[in-house]
């Protein structure tokens, strides 16, 4: 995801925006890397999707 559009597209307030910022320069290395933070604040997430059928 990149950080700048995702926080804009969730309206997140500013002190939103620095404590998201916050929280993943405090993260521990295996989170860090389990979301692939980049320096910009940008992340990967995993996603499913699910299609039900009869």
């Amino acid at each position: 995801m990149e950080f700048a559009s995702w926080v804009g597209r969730m309206q997140a307030p500013e002190h939103y925006v620095m404590a998201i910022r916050s929280l993943q320069q405090c993260a521990s290395t295996e989170v860090a890397k389990y979301f692939a933070f980049e320096a910009d604040g940008s992340f990967t997430s995993d996603t499913v999707l699910i299609v039900a059928s009869k």
